[in-house]
């Protein structure tokens, strides 16, 4: 009659206690929510970004129309930007001291105490030249990113000051409002990744902030 050999035991003891820990390390694994995260996405991935189709589109209508929708507030945003570039080379404000006049004629029209009048006083009459520059290049390059969808969000950024600066100047209007909040929008969503150039720029080369 042959006994069991102890050597046996000894190795089923060790797969026994060393079963416990590998199910907890899964179970631990399972219960990370980076994890639950991964699962979700790679059972719907449509859910995690926005693709131009027609079955993404019946899915996630509501989706889909406040994506349009902004996209076509952000042609609308850029075209004004070309046209007020153009408006500004086409009445020759580089070169020429009609922005001068411009600040000069609105400093006389508000209070001489208020913050306007020495925002206009201090910095636009003094520098008006390069404003002017400034202007027309700035609103040429957000007018061709929002156009093409490339460096939307630095442009946006870049709006945003001019925005403010003309406020500053108390250039301002009814619209003026609804283009700081949407230049802030344009900042936040990466609209260039939906339609434009950044999607393809980010890939190329991801590491750089411009195309995010």
């Amino acid at each position: 009659m042959r006994f069991p050999n102890p050597r046996m035991f000894l190795r089923l003891g060790r797969n026994n206690t060393d079963q416990p820990p590998r199910l907890a390390r899964q179970a631990t694994g399972t219960a990370n929510p980076d994890n639950l995260l991964r699962q979700v996405l790679s059972q719907q991935p449509e859910a995690a970004s926005f693709r131009w189709s027609w079955n993404y589109a019946k899915r996630y209508r509501l989706k889909t129309a406040g994506i349009v929708s902004f996209l076509a507030c952000r042609y609308l945003f850029g075209a004004f930007f070309v046209y007020g570039a153009y408006h500004k080379l086409s009445r020759r404000w580089i070169g020429s001291d009609v922005l001068r006049q411009h600040f000069q004629a609105r400093l006389a029209d508000i209070d001489p105490d208020s913050f306007q009048a020495a925002y206009l006083r201090r910095f636009a009459i003094p520098c008006y030249a390069p404003i002017a520059w400034f202007l027309v290049a700035g609103q040429l390059s957000v007018g061709a990113s929002t156009m093409f969808g490339a460096a939307v969000r630095p442009n946006a950024a870049l709006a945003l000051f001019m925005l403010l600066n003309i406020t500053a100047g108390s250039f301002s209007n009814p619209s003026m409002p609804p283009f700081i909040v949407y230049a802030t929008l344009l900042m936040l969503f990466p609209s260039g990744h939906w339609l434009g150039l950044d999607s393809v720029l980010h890939k190329k080369y991801p590491r750089a902030i411009w195309f995010r």
